[in-house]
């Protein structure tokens, strides 16, 4: 049976890492959760929603969003630690940080110039979803190398590191690379699950593992791929 964990802050410096704790059969594990493009996600509930109308919302669901911010919750269901990294940025950015400590997650944040993106989900009453993602603030060359060196802190304090999601606007070519680069020299393992071009560049970069669906695996190979074993010998034969 899992113990509790404590919350806190951010532990960047292996001299202020907390002390793991021992659970009854193994070692209590910190994720390095690292969500570059971290998103405010609201979900409205609107009954009889059709585009072009003016709808009326019954509830609305407002929290931080983004991939690698639900990898660190699941961590922490899981009975484990878990550490959210990524760009913030303007008023938004300050309600993201905010939402994530009020949920006990421990952060480590890079602040960038811009605001943070909001993403909007429409729940209509036959469940179906509609979803308008911004595309986020867009960074410098040095915003980017600022969180690879908060990510080259924050994994000395980590079992593993995540990366997850969409890029912002403005990442460097190879940026995701370099990243994925950085936190493999710490010698730790290193998870990716994103798409498009950034899935090419971390494949490129060899991470331990890549989370990968059958639409970003058809981008990615060319051709329609529609189970495991079709996707085995269309990527033998690249």
């Amino acid at each position: 049976m899992l113990t509790g964990i404590t919350g806190g802050n951010a532990y960047p410096f292996p001299d202020r890492c907390p002390v793991p704790t021992v659970l009854r059969y193994g070692a209590l594990m910190n994720i390095l959760c690292v969500t570059p493009n971290v998103s405010m996600d609201r979900i409205l509930s609107v009954s009889g929603f059709a585009a072009g109308d003016v709808c009326r919302a019954r509830s609305v669901a407002v929290t931080c969003g983004g991939k690698g911010i639900n990898v660190a919750r699941a961590v922490r269901r899981l009975g484990h630690r878990s550490t959210c990294a990524g760009f913030l940025g303007g008023n938004t950015g300050r309600l993201a940080a905010e939402a994530v400590r009020l949920e006990g997650l421990d952060a480590t944040w890079t602040w960038v110039d811009g605001e943070t993106r909001n993403c909007i989900t429409i729940v209509s009453d036959n469940g179906e979803t509609t979803v308008v993602n911004e595309p986020g603030a867009s960074v410098t060359d040095d915003d980017w190398y600022r969180l690879a060196a908060s990510v080259a802190e924050a994994v000395n304090c980590a079992d593993a590191v995540c990366i997850s999601g969409s890029l912002p606007p403005g990442v460097p070519d190879g940026g995701l690379e370099q990243l994925i680069q950085t936190a493999k020299d710490s010698r730790k393992p290193v998870w990716v699950d994103t798409s498009g071009d950034a899935l090419a560049d971390a494949i490129g970069a060899r991470p331990t593992g890549i989370k990968i669906n059958a639409a970003e695996a058809s981008w990615l190979m060319g051709e329609k791929v529609n189970s495991i074993a079709q996707s085995i010998v269309i990527a033998e034969k690249k």
